[in-house]
């Protein structure tokens, strides 16, 4: 018999949990916080989360704390402190409270305070087209309140800014949304300012002070971004607290945060003394509901040091700064990490959903036994999912010239992000305090990662990791330089990826052309510096990123092998060395362009190179070795293969760079691969337009079927199992209406981090049956 991971959960705690073992039940609905623990039941539940955290902290193994389906706990946090056992799990889950409930639907932890019903909005007299709304009389916001989100309709409304976004439903950055490029004048009266000064400033059109009492939103490095307080402004200087720290020498920006700049769609400002709300509805939209976030929780779910062995289940997260936060700092210097006492220990977060919240889930050093599996993310100001600290222990075993493909990569997993859907994190450009990744994590596998604002994937930098079957699209979007996979640490394993469509904006650093908004670019895999050493980069399908498609940047004993690459818009291979680097292995990569960009780039700092005839096979041998490969430029016009496109390109770091065609790379370098005949670039034309549009059918993920979802990231593998694709491909007309709540039935053990078979869901009846059976068998044994 199938059973649900839920069913599966039940069923284990009933047979386990003996005598001591409780289950609390909340509704925010029907709950009663009077009730006595005795009086706690299905039919008579407590109603608000502190009441939740409180009983959390008397917790013993196996208890359980069951929400009702469809309530709603708003402005509320659950705090956890508590102990379970590997057998005994605590368990934070659904349980279904009412008749209408709707199969899927979860309880929900929303960290706004709503106001809905019949709101009385009247006109601003300043601009017709803005709303006013009086909250003086609303009670459920505190005086003093300070609103860090305001939400309408459930969008995210931004703060009146100058200039206006061009598209008010694109907030990623784009051309003429940034003032600059502003120099930095060191102030020197204060050491606690910095001065800000550009002529741009002026075209704005303001009088001198104007700006005082403004925000400044600074773009200070590649990937984050400043805010500062504007304390002072003079024709074309802008004076900002506390002082500004930058890695750029000029910078651009944009400013917010004055109630006068409220003139565009999407815009809302909440002045605090006269507790109006001032916004600029979307157009045609009806307005039914308007929710603020207040600077109160760090978290809704609050996982606290010291807590073991916990399990959350299908709980719903909407607006708040984090959505689940497992706080594993140490207090002293003094205490040991791996005390049980301070790091929390085997945590596992599935088939939950979090969204609209600055930052997803979130665990700073986590102390092993992670596991974030089979949720869905998205709509974060910051990063996604984000498990630092930690690390995998892997065992790739040398080979001469490189490192082979492991027959048993990886042994034992430490912290895991798997089977998640991450989308559009760092959708805000300049928001937050994170760059908008979607998931750093040790160990990513079979993650479906889409619309973030930096880098999709990355590990742990300075540690060993693996990423494996996962599908990434449409990254870089916010800023400039992100990967599709990042890696920097050491022996790491790339495998069996599929990475498209890099962006890599550059409007924040005063791109001026619509046409070049990315042309900063991005990377699909990059393998990045010297401490980058002992890793293997294998079977990843990579098609058409702004930027370089596969980048090894002076990282040491790596291997790339069996890759497939196709890049119409930017670069495909680039290989850079620093000379004395140890030997890398580059095997049977499939690598196409169809268009005049650079198929292979090979930068290096020879010993004794200082020209083309001079740069030779010896040096380049110290530093890579080749193992043949397909090599594939074609003619932009016919598509014909062109072995004589001058798209092969040796560069020397002191200045010195050629660009050349097959025949004389192949001479230069050694390289053995081979150039593609016609019925070849057919073929990899073929699959990289078929995994092109199958992509395209991906972009709306979060609202297509599970496995409709699993047969488009199949077929959009090359080297995916055809057989089985072919065999399924017609479930991609039959299958059923698109469920939105999320995914991730599978049958697993939840603390020892071995995979089982997939299951499909069954009704909730079955799934109780089969727990009251096990329930009795468990009694009779008795």
């Amino acid at each position: 018999m199938w059973v649900s991971f839920w069913a599966m959960v039940l069923a284990l705690s009933l047979l386990t949990r003996g005598s001591q073992c409780a289950v609390y039940y909340f509704s925010s609905v029907e709950g009663n916080d009077q009730l006595t623990e005795p009086e706690v039941g299905p039919d008579k539940p407590w109603r608000t989360l502190s009441r939740a955290s409180e009983a959390v902290a008397r917790a013993q193994p196996g208890d359980e704390f069951l929400f009702c389906s469809g309530d709603t706990w708003y402005d509320e946090q659950l705090t956890i402190t508590a102990k379970g056992t590997p057998k005994k799990p605590i368990v934070f889950s659904s349980y279904p409270c009412q008749s209408d409930n709707v199969e899927g639907e979860r309880p929900i932890f929303d960290g706004s305070i709503p106001f809905d019903g019949d709101l009385k909005f009247s006109p601003w007299e300043v601009h017709e087209e803005v709303k006013v709304l009086d909250l003086s009389t609303f009670s459920r916001l505190p005086n003093n309140s300070i609103v860090s989100r305001i939400f309408i309709n459930n969008k995210l409304y931004y703060s009146p800014r100058a200039p206006n976004y061009t598209n008010h439903d694109d907030a990623t950055g784009d051309i003429g949304e940034y003032i600059g490029p502003f120099t930095i004048v060191p102030d020197e009266r204060s050491q606690e300012v910095t001065v800000l000064r550009s002529a741009k400033l002026l075209d704005l059109q303001k009088a001198d002070g104007y700006w005082k009492g403004s925000r400044a939103v600074i773009r200070n490095a590649v990937a984050t971004w400043a805010i500062r307080d504007v304390v002072s402004h003079e024709n074309d200087t802008l004076t900002v607290f506390p002082p500004l720290y930058s890695e750029l020498e000029s910078v651009y920006l944009y400013l917010e945060g004055k109630l006068s700049e409220l003139d565009s769609p999407r815009e809302a400002f909440f002045d605090p003394v006269s507790r109006k709300l001032y916004f600029f509805p979307m157009p045609y939209a009806a307005i039914e509901q308007i929710s603020f976030v207040v600077d109160k929780h760090s978290s809704l779910v609050n996982i606290q040091p010291g807590s073991t062995n916990l399990l959350f289940h299908r709980i719903r997260i909407n607006k708040g700064r984090r959505g689940f936060f497992q706080n594993s700092y140490l207090p002293s210097l003094s205490v040991s990490y791996s005390s049980s006492t301070v790091a929390a220990n085997k945590i596992v977060i599935h088939d939950c959903v979090v969204e609209n919240t600055e930052e997803g889930i979130v665990a700073d050093r986590p102390n092993v036994d992670l596991w974030v599996d089979g949720n869905v993310v998205g709509w974060t100001i910051g990063d996604g999912i984000r498990l630092g600290g930690g690390g995998v222990n892997i065992t790739i075993a040398p080979a001469r010239g490189g490192w082979s493909t492991p027959a048993e990569t990886y042994r034992s997993w430490v912290i895991r992000a798997s089977r998640n859907r991450v989308h559009d994190t760092g959708y805000i450009a300049g928001w937050g305090w994170s760059s908008g990744t979607g998931i750093q994590a040790p160990q990513a596998d079979d993650n479906v990662v889409y619309r973030t604002g930096f880098t999709a994937i990355t590990g742990i930098p300075s540690q060993s990791y693996s990423f494996t079957n996962n599908t990434v699209f449409s990254f870089s979007l916010s800023n400039p330089g992100g990967s599709g996979l990042y890696g920097n640490g050491s022996f790491l394993n790339i495998t069996h990826n599929l990475v498209v469509s890099g962006y890599g904006n550059g409007a924040s650093f005063g791109a001026s052309d619509p046409e070049n908004r990315y042309l900063s670019g991005s990377y699909g895999i990059l393998m990045d510096g010297p401490s980058t050493q002992g890793f293997l980069v294998y079977n990843n399908t990579v098609v058409n990123v702004r930027g370089i498609a596969l980048d090894h940047s002076d990282a040491q004993n790596g291997t790339w092998k069996d890759n497939f690459v196709v890049n119409d818009i930017g670069d495909v291979f680039s290989l850079s060395f620093i000379d004395g680097n140890a030997r890398n292995r580059v095997e049977r990569n499939t690598i196409v362009t169809r268009t005049n960009m650079v198929v292979m780039k090979l930068m290096i700092q020879p010993r004794r190179a200082t020209s083309s005839a001079e740069f030779g096979i010896a040096d380049i041998k110290d530093q890579v070795s080749w193992d043949g490969g397909l090599v594939c430029a074609l003619d932009q016009a016919s598509f014909e293969p062109a072995p004589l496109a001058q798209v092969f390109r040796l560069t020397l770091m002191r200045g010195l760079s050629f660009l050349m065609d097959f025949p004389k790379w192949e001479g230069e370098t050694g390289d053995p691969s081979k150039f593609c005949d016609k019925d070849q670039a057919l073929s990899v034309q073929e699959k990289a337009e078929t995994t092109l549009r199958l992509i395209a059918n991906m972009n709306d993920y979060h609202e297509l079927e599970d496995k409709k979802l699993d047969i488009y990231r199949l077929a959009a593998r090359p080297f995916g199992d055809r057989k089985l694709i072919v065999a399924n491909m017609n479930l991609l007309q039959t299958t059923k209406s698109p469920r939105a709540t999320g995914r991730r039935s599978g049958a697993y053990n939840m603390f020892s981090a071995s995979k089982g078979e997939n299951p499909v869901r069954p009704r909730l009846l079955r799934a109780v049956l089969f727990a009251i059976l096990l329930a009795g068998i468990c009694l009779v044994l008795r």
